[in-house]
């Protein structure tokens, strides 16, 4: 055998080898373990509105006439939500009060995941009464709750009326 051809099998047997040896590092295994990963999340809600007072723009109201004024509420929600709102009392002023029938809201949203909305006038009760309800989960939800009052002409003059609302969000 020629020098040449000695020379070319040698190369041949080692680049065998090398690609041998490199296919093999991957099959040399000791003991695969497995890891289970688990992420146990909480049920979470958070509920903010963009103010704490309905004013009707500030100043006397006068009577025989309506005003109106809004707040916008926005719900994060890991679980399907609803929002409620509930009154302590008609507006009141010691033993002066402006009847219920005189204080409405209705409920807004252009979020889809916000639902069963509000359309019609509803006067506030002392029990929980739904703004919406059966809404989608997801982060900054917001739907603007719109107040309505009439003033009557048989409330005294001269006072200022007063009342809390209560917002509520739920995971049913």
């Amino acid at each position: 055998m020629g020098k040449r051809t000695k020379l070319m099998a040698l190369l041949g047997v080692v680049l065998v080898a090398a690609f041998m040896l490199f296919m093999g590092i991957g099959s040399f295994a000791a003991n695969p373990e497995s890891v289970s990963v688990s992420a146990a999340v909480a049920a979470s809600m958070q509920l903010s509105v963009n103010t704490n007072t309905v004013d009707w723009g500030g100043g006397s109201l006068a009577p025989g006439s309506s005003y109106s004024d809004s707040i916008t509420a926005t719900v994060n929600s890991n679980k399907p939500w609803s929002l409620a709102v509930s009154k302590n009392q008609d507006l009141t002023n010691g033993s002066n009060s402006i009847a219920s029938t005189n204080l409405r809201y209705t409920s807004s949203s252009s979020d889809s995941r916000v639902k069963n909305l509000v359309g019609t006038p509803t006067e506030f009760t002392t029990s929980d009464v739904n703004v919406c309800s059966a809404c989608d989960r997801g982060a900054n939800m917001s739907l603007d709750v719109s107040y309505g009052l009439t003033v009557p002409w048989d409330v005294e003059g001269g006072l200022t009326y007063s009342a809390t609302h209560t917002y509520t969000v739920t995971q049913p």
